[in-house]
């Protein structure tokens, strides 16, 4: 069973899109986010951000924990996508 939820449905949210391993060698990276201009939301959005500044370890434009960094220093990917080049 699949569900569609909108977020313009759901105004006090925000969008999380958990990262991990696809497959030998592959990182895919995760995200957090909202479009919601509800007090609420952004209040949400600016503690889960700040969390994750505090407690990951900061690799280019990502924040990954100690075991997602321990696969990059072994020559793992951290991408967007599978088919991001190399």
């Amino acid at each position: 069973m699949k569900f569609a939820v909108d977020q313009m449905q759901n105004p006090q949210s925000i969008v999380i899109e958990k990262g991990g391993i696809f497959k030998e060698g592959i990182l895919i990276a995760g995200s957090i986010g909202t479009i919601s201009e509800n007090e609420h939301s952004i209040i949400f959005f600016k503690l889960l951000s700040t969390l994750i500044k505090k407690e990951f370890i900061k690799v280019g434009t990502f924040y990954v924990g100690k075991y997602a960094k321990q696969k990059l220093d072994h020559g793992w990917r951290l991408v967007t996508n599978e088919k991001s080049p190399k």
